[in-house]
């Protein structure tokens, strides 16, 4: 009876530091199961964003070793030098990124009206999930990677739920337009230089000429109200004015009069003069009946 429980227990010991089998925790990890990554894409706002086409590449396979998961490259990616022991390093990804090749073998879907993708029946080990197309309107995830098994409070979970790690940004183009309004544009400067704020601070500078049809428009930039633009080095003489239609800015540049004090200065030279003048021909009409 003696032998018979040494004999179980020995076997219980050898089934559970098997190849098949991991604990985490009081659970232990089925290496012959399959698992599957579910990804949902919103806005902030939880607007669900369709027609994003996500990439998933098995990077790499999981085994098991001294009760320790291992991961190690798969033969595409074998000379990556990305170091797998450690997942949570924020550069991981970033190092992996790069090792990407064309040839790869991968799995692609679309993200439904629902922003929902899944990829089913996977093997376990290493993923890396990439955007692998261009949405109009949006900024890219960032690639991120995903683990089957993951632990989870304690528990192996196979089905994975996974977000990107940081919100899709709504994008928007903002056009400036330069104006002048002057009469004839012969005199008017041949460049300004605007300014683009956000929040009052400046994220760029730019220069309006006729070689740029006086206009210029900022691709995809994070959408916001608090967008506006500023014209430095204002010409002499000339004084600017803003106006805002949806996501265009138009600067017009009016020509400033001359200051009132100047003309009254300049009437005053032309009277003193005319006085000189008339003063002068009066002696000399004197100076002549004298004569």
């Amino acid at each position: 009876m003696l032998n018979l429980i040494k004999y179980l227990s020995l076997f219980i010991i050898t089934l559970f530091i098997s190849n098949d089998i991991v604990f985490a925790s009081d659970h232990v990890i089925d290496f012959s199961r399959q698992g599957t990554i579910s990804i949902t894409l919103m806005e902030s706002d939880d607007t669900k964003i369709p027609g994003v086409e996500i990439t998933i590449y098995h990077i790499a396979t999981v085994s098991s070793k001294d009760n320790k998961l291992v991961y190690t490259y798969s033969e595409f990616i074998k000379d990556c030098q990305g170091d797998l022991n450690d997942l949570s390093n924020e550069s991981l990804t970033s190092e992996i990124n790069k090792c990407i090749t064309n040839d790869m073998p991968s799995e692609k879907k679309i993200t439904n009206n629902e922003g929902k993708i899944k990829f089913e029946n996977l093997e376990l080990g290493l993923y890396l999930v990439k955007q692998t197309n261009k949405l109009e309107g949006y900024s890219d995830i960032n690639s991120f990677l995903v683990n089957i098994p993951n632990d989870i409070d304690n528990k192996w979970v196979y089905d994975i739920e996974a977000l990107p790690k940081t919100d899709i940004i709504r994008l928007i183009d903002i056009t400036v337009v330069k104006k002048w309004d002057v009469i004839g544009s012969e005199n008017t400067p041949s460049s300004v230089t605007i300014e683009l704020l956000k929040n009052n601070e400046v994220i760029d500078t730019i220069t309006l000429s006729k070689d740029n049809n006086w206009t210029h428009t900022w691709k995809q930039i994070s959408e916001s109200d608090e967008y506006s633009v500023k014209e430095i080095k204002v010409p002499d003489q000339y004084t600017p004015t803003y106006r805002r239609e949806g996501n265009k800015f138009i600067v017009t540049n009016t020509k400033t009069l001359v200051q009132t004090g100047q003309n009254i200065l300049i009437i005053e030279l032309l009277v003193i003069t005319g006085l000189g003048l008339i003063t002068t021909g009066i002696i000399y009409n004197k100076r002549k009946n004298h004569e």
